[in-house]
């Protein structure tokens, strides 16, 4: 917490912090202190956390462009374009396998970027819808395979969203391109368990992909 009395700066020193934090490539989100945002409604700070969220070196904010941020990394860690292509497929089918505290979220992100290589925009958009917190939203739900979230479980599931959210911030920042040789020795041709710093990685080997997880 920063504490201060009003005036003194505090908002000043969290928004250099923030710039500070951007520069170092963290994804950021400022959500403002006011009287509209009741901080018990867990789905209301969800909603405005994905809508104020804002990838590094972008200025635009918000679900669609943190998505678009994560799939323009992944495909930056190769310079080859078919390695690339390769890279992000497998990454994106590594989505489902990952260790989430939310598996639906895990499902419709997936979703979400599979839509965004096919070049389709409305069910890309729509799936952003959810993913920004329409997690009630029967209809929407219904296209996305979910089953629509009852008032009374909306709270929970958006606190479980929030978490898995980061989850898969750190998902798609955390990749490894290496051989099947190196892989091997990496991992002494054993498992890694969770809580190993290289456990939350994405392991995209050149003829087979490893899950870390």
């Amino acid at each position: 917490f920063v504490v201060g009395p009003f005036g003194s700066g505090k908002t000043h020193f969290l928004r250099q912090l923030m710039k500070i934090a951007q520069d170092e490539g963290f994804v950021t989100s400022e959500v403002c202190l006011d009287k509209d945002i009741d901080y018990t409604n867990r789905r209301m700070v969800y909603r405005e956390i994905v809508r104020n969220i804002q990838a590094p070196g972008r200025p635009e904010r918000g679900m669609k462009q943190l998505l678009l941020a994560c799939v323009k990394n992944v495909r930056s860690q190769v310079a080859d374009p078919q390695l690339a292509e390769t890279v992000c497929q497998r990454w994106v089918g590594s989505i489902e396998h990952a260790d989430f505290n939310l598996d639906a979220f895990a499902r419709v992100v997936q979703k979400a970027i599979l839509y965004l290589e096919q070049g389709n925009d409305d069910a890309f958009n729509r799936a952003c819808l959810w993913l920004g917190g329409e997690f009630d939203n029967k209809d929407l739900s219904k296209e996305l395979g979910e089953p629509a979230i009852q008032k009374a479980e909306l709270n929970l599931f958006a606190a479980r969203a929030m978490f898995s959210l980061f989850q898969f911030i750190r998902h798609a920042a955390q990749i490894i391109l290496t051989t099947p040789e190196s892989f091997d020795s990496l991992l002494c041709r054993g498992r890694l368990e969770k809580g190993h710093i290289l456990a939350p990685a994405v392991a995209v080997v050149l003829d087979e992909i490893h899950l870390l997880c």
